[in-house]
This record gives structure tokens, sequence and C-alpha cells, in this order.
């Protein structure tokens, strides 16, 4: 198997945000690149290959990982401009159960933002997603959205 951040270079570049962490990783045969700074993790994840967990955008969109906590469709955030085309953009909350599973009055749960967007690339196709840890441990400030903004002009799909 190639490395995911070859196989996803060979399609698209991009620029992460400067001073970010980046790492690879594959789930499931989907290759992924992502990039984090405190509460804000910005990544790109190829779907549509052999093994993949998605074929299509609309497999993806149906799925729980598009969804939010009650199983409802993503929002329509409006239209965001990638790879020099308007792109619809989408939203979704869920939660998460922090601390140890097994040790109920240690665990809480933290609220999660993503906002992404699909950008087909031939017969697969990227998911670009900006993830905000939200609640009172974490001061909103634009540093996230300034990142996500820069890394969605950064992003050209390869001929």
């Amino acid at each position: 198997m190639p490395k995911p951040v070859s196989e996803i270079d060979s399609l698209a570049s991009f620029s992460g945000p400067a001073g970010w962490r980046m790492e690879d990783d594959a789930i499931l045969g989907d290759p992924l690149v992502s990039f984090s700074s405190g509460p804000y993790v910005v990544r790109v994840c190829l779907f549509g290959g052999k093994d993949s967990r998605h074929e299509t955008p609309a497999d993806f969109l149906s799925d729980p990982e598009a969804r939010g906590d009650k199983g409802e469709p993503p929002l329509k955030l409006g239209i965001a401009r990638v790879n020099g085309r308007r792109t619809p953009a989408y939203g979704r909350t869920y939660k998460v159960s922090m601390g140890d599973p097994h040790a109920r009055a240690m665990a809480s749960e933290e609220t999660i933002r993503d906002e992404f967007v699909i950008v087909l690339a031939g017969k697969r196709f990227f998911v670009l997603t900006f993830k905000t840890a939200m609640g009172p441990a974490y001061e909103p400030d634009k540093r996230g959205t300034t990142a996500w903004a820069g890394f969605l002009k950064s992003f050209k799909l390869k001929k």
C-alpha cells in the first residue's frame, strides 16, 4: 500500500497552515493528511479508490461520518471557493466522549464542529475538513478560520 501522503500528493497539491503539526495515515484504505494546532484540525481525505469506505460523494454524505449527532444530514453552509471552483460547504456538530470510558464518573463529552467541502478528482474525490472543538475550555479566535481559508485557497488538483 502506498504511503497516504504520496497517494494524495499524486492528485493534489496544498499548503498546510504554517507551524501546525502534520500527520499522514489511512483509515480502512482511505489515505488522509491532517494538520493540527490546539483545538483546530484541517484534514484531507481521499475516497473512491479500491477498498474505499465511500465510492461516491453521495455515499459519504449519507454516512454517519458526515451526519450530526442525531443522524441528521449535514447542514448546507453556503459556497466555498476551492481549486478555482465554487463548491458547496457543509457542516455538522457531534459529541465525543473524553477520558476513561470505563470510569463513568470521569468521562465527559466534548462538542466538535466540522465544516467540509467535497472536491471531485476524476473517479475519486477529496473531502477537505476543518474541525473545531467547542466549549468553555476553548476561546474562539480567528486563527483556525484564517488557516482554513488559506488552506482552501492553496488546494489545487493536479492534471
